[in-house]
């Protein structure tokens, strides 16, 4: 599966988000503030480069068609303007993706997005837009978890509750974290059903270290996942993270999960 899960805790981040219907803000708003970004929504290409002038946001996101004009000209000032250039760029649109990838490409945007949106591809689309300049940025999805995860060490058993999930691994709460390296088996309560797994501790914060940010526990990371199983884990992030905004939405397709 790669690399560690991740646990050290980021300040927040800001996306600058400038699309005419607030329906589609609203619900990638909260979408975004749940994957643990700040959001300032505009609805014209002349607030939002204003509140990116202002702002100077981590990233911003831009649909294609806005009122007066064209998202592809917001981009374009944005390149233009020395002090805001460096900034990552994503424009979006409900267009065919090879039309959007190219007026993505002629615009030099940094990457697009197309609607609708699922959460793991926004979070590839942020992903690798942020890493070359955000170090901080999570290479998996996770999600806040209120779960009870049952692990066996051995002959033992524990009952712990989760504080986040993502397809790499959990991160539980205990008060008195098992050592780095220790191999356990999970029972995972997903919304499916319950997923049998095994991992290994990698990371743990006991509750005399001096950083309060992180809850006393340990993270485990996942181990022996197959495709079956991580398609699993990744419908159930998707789910805690979009489910009842996609219930929410009615007629309007802005958010889906598969």
């Amino acid at each position: 599966m790669g690399s560690l899960l991740e646990v050290a805790v980021e300040n927040t981040r800001l996306i600058v988000l400038v699309d005419d219907s607030r329906t589609f803000s609203m619900y990638i708003g909260l979408l975004l503030k749940r994957m643990g970004f700040d959001v300032l929504p505009a609805e014209s290409a002349e607030v939002g480069l204003k509140m990116v002038r202002v702002f100077r946001p981590d990233l911003v996101l831009i649909d294609r068609y806005l009122p007066g004009g064209d998202g592809s000209d917001l981009v374009a000032e944005i390149r233009r303007d020395g002090d805001l250039s460096g900034i990552p760029v994503v424009l979006v649109s409900a267009s065919d993706e090879s039309e959007l990838a190219e007026a993505a490409d002629q615009s030099a945007a940094d990457g697009w997005l197309t609607k609708p949106i699922t959460p793991y591809a926004l979070h590839r689309v942020l992903s690798k837009t942020l890493s070359a300049t955000d170090g901080r940025v999570r290479r998996r999805l996770r999600c806040s978890w209120n779960r009870k995860v049952k692990i066996e060490i051995g002959d033992q058993a524990l009952l712990l509750p989760a504080v986040s999930l993502s397809e790499g691994g959990v991160y539980l709460r205990h008060r008195d974290p098992l050592p780095v390296g220790t191999e356990v088996r999970l029972i995972l309560p997903l919304g499916e059903g319950d997923l049998p797994l095994s991992g290994r501790v990698i990371y743990q914060k006991d509750v005399f270290r001096d950083s309060l940010r992180i809850e006393p526990g340990m993270a485990i990371l996942f181990e022996d996942v197959d495709e079956e199983i991580l398609l699993r884990l990744r419908r159930e992030v998707s789910e805690e993270l979009a489910g009842d905004l996609i219930e929410e939405q009615g007629q309007e397709d802005i958010l889906r999960l598969d």
